[in-house]
């Protein structure tokens, strides 16, 4: 062992006590032998404090700053890390909180599904209310929105990117009463049951999906990283909604299952608003995306200030509604014979050659006002099919300048292209169909109105049908091909 001089230094005190060990204290005295400085001083007893003190270096302000920069960047990233604890721990339970309302929310869903499961049966007897199913209807999807609300990041992103959502459509009453109708007026079919098994079979697969998804999440909400990681099937759920929302759609609109509908193909529906028309810019298609289920598709055309906006059927082709905004225009207005005569092409080539029409003037800028100096000639169109009204009318104005369509809307949905009339039927007439009604003795008295044309919520065909009045009440509507009441009427 070497020591040097320094070390020599220190150890002076220790050797002096005879504190050293002995091993030290040869390495020492060894050093003291080569080393006469060190050896003399200690031969003297006087120690080092002869030997030149070391000048005490004082620390610069540079490393003063760079020592306290530094305790200050330790201080910030423990601070910064005791936050992200907080903060984790914090999201944590925010998250369990959020699955525990999960759990609930799902459980209290269980309930209206299971009772709407329960109650299609009732359709096809005579205590069937239409109101009550509306009222469940509406719970379910007020619920709906609480569940949609609790879901996490994960599985929202999944509903929008499937195009899905939590909600069923108003036409599953439409369809529900049809049926009630049926069973009531005895012409309930085989189709009609296979349907009614379908809806009920649709609300037991989601109880059975939210009981079990129920009880899986509930287990997991115990904690650790399994709550973190797990994902309710919420995508199962949105499907079982869509397939009883497209069967509502395709047997209420079209008298058709699901299977045997398909939708029109983009080309198709170009080809329709090309024929519609033909001086417009390209259309832009959009929500085929919804279109199964909501029996709708969106399209727009802009062009040098014109725009055109409205709504087909996706399954038939027909127009819904357009709406035509032309740049402001100036100058003399047509005569109103002209322009009545481009409404009544127009009428012609969106409902076909089996129809007829009588427009009704209804003057210029009805029920319209505007800033600018728009002229807007309105009529309300009536349709005609075998000498009977349609159960329809049309809202339709043109610009008084042009002579261009402006708007074209209908009360009760797309007056459906036929390439045919109504057919052969024996008719009752209007005095044997009332004699047939099993009123009551002091019912109103009831007097023939009109024989009209409308979808037939008994048979799902289109046909005619007697309306009678009575003071202060509403119209009773008879099927003239089967003398049963029909209610409510479809389009």
């Amino acid at each position: 062992m070497k020591l040097n001089c320094a070390l020599v230094n220190d150890l002076y005190v220790l050797y002096q006590e005879g504190e050293l060990s002995l091993e030290v204290r040869d390495a020492l005295e060894a050093h003291l032998k080569d080393c006469p400085d060190c050896c003399r001083i200690y031969k003297s007893g006087s120690g080092f404090t002869g030997l030149p003190e070391t000048k005490e270096l004082e620390p610069s302000k540079k490393m003063d700053e760079k020592i306290m920069l530094t305790l200050k960047i330790r201080k910030l990233k423990l601070a910064v890390f005791v936050i992200l604890i907080i903060f984790t721990i914090t999201t944590l339970q925010g998250y369990a909180n959020t699955r525990s309302h999960l759990l609930a929310d799902m459980s209290r869903l269980e309930q209206p599904l299971w009772h709407m499961h329960l109650d299609v049966d009732t359709v096809k007897g005579p205590h069937f209310v239409a109101w009550n199913m509306g009222t469940l209807l509406e719970q379910i999807n007020d619920q709906n929105n609480v569940l949609h609300r609790n879901l996490n990041a994960y599985e929202k992103r999944i509903l929008r990117e499937n195009d899905k959502s939590l909600f069923l459509h108003l036409n599953l009453l439409n369809v529900l009463d049809m049926l009630h109708q049926r069973s009531m007026a005895e012409t309930f079919t085989d189709r009609d049951e296979l349907v009614l098994e379908r809806i009920s079979g649709y609300f037991y697969d989601a109880v059975a999906l939210l009981t079990e998804e129920r009880l899986t999440t509930n287990e997991y909400s115990a904690g650790g990283i399994s709550l973190i990681l797990h994902r309710v099937d919420i995508l199962a759920l949105a499907q079982i909604y869509e397939d009883i929302n497209r069967l509502s759609l395709t047997y209420y609109q079209y008298n058709k299952l699901p299977e045997e509908t398909t939708l029109l193909t983009d080309e198709e529906l170009q080809e329709t608003l090309t024929t519609l028309f033909p001086n417009a810019c390209p259309f832009e298609l959009r929500g085929r995306e919804q279109a199964e289920t909501w029996g709708k598709i969106t399209f727009e055309s802009k062009g040098s200030g014109s725009r055109h906006y409205g709504y087909l059927d996706p399954y038939t082709g027909d127009l819904i509604s357009v709406r035509l905004h032309d740049k402001e225009l100036e100058g003399p207005l047509l005569p109103v014979e002209e322009v009545e005569k481009n409404i009544l092409e127009f009428l012609a080539a969106v409902h076909g050659t089996a129809y007829s029409h009588e427009i009704e003037y209804q003057g210029i800028n009805h029920n319209f006002s505007s800033n600018v100096d728009i002229k807007l000639y309105s009529w309300r169109a009536h349709t005609y099919l075998n000498g009977y009204r349609l159960n329809n009318f049309i809202e339709i104005s043109a610009d008084a300048r042009t002579g261009i369509l402006d708007r074209y809307f209908t009360e009760r949905g797309p007056v459906r292209k036929r390439s045919a009339g109504l057919g052969n039927y024996s008719l009752i007439s209007a005095e044997d169909a009332l004699n047939n009604l099993d009123l009551q003795e002091d019912a109103p008295k009831l007097s023939f109105r009109e024989t009209i044309v409308a979808r037939s919520a008994l048979t799902g065909k289109l046909q005619p049908i007697h309306v009678y009045s009575a003071a202060n009440q509403p119209d009773v509507f008879v099927n003239a091909v089967l003398g049963k009441v029909e209610y409510p009427l479809q389009y």
